[in-house]
């Protein structure tokens, strides 16, 4: 299950980290990704982000990749993404890039 976007309060990583953390222990085979990094000024979100994985017990089946070029490449590195969008945004266009 994979996660793209831009670290920040809207795009949910946190609530994907945490419904993930709740899953794992009983599906071994489970990997998540972030992929995305954070806006000038906030990279404390994503410092936050990493702290979380480091801590989590699973940082081994957790992969924070960052910003990647290629996107297509990410995309096809999962079986799912994920959107935790909440209401600041109406339409994930990241939604639209992976279906593409």
């Amino acid at each position: 299950f994979g996660h793209v976007g831009r670290i920040n309060a809207w795009k949910g990583q946190e609530d994907f980290l945490e419904a993930s953390l709740k899953l794992m222990p009983d599906y071994p085979r489970m990997h998540i990704l972030f992929s995305g990094d954070a806006y000038k000024g906030e990279e404390w979100r994503e410092d936050k982000l990493k702290k979380e994985i480091d801590e989590s017990g699973f940082r081994n089946r957790i992969h924070y990749l960052g910003f990647q070029k290629d996107i297509d490449r990410v995309y096809r590195t999962m079986d799912t993404l994920v959107s935790t969008s909440n209401g600041r945004e109406t339409f994930s266009l990241v939604v639209a890039e992976a279906m593409s």
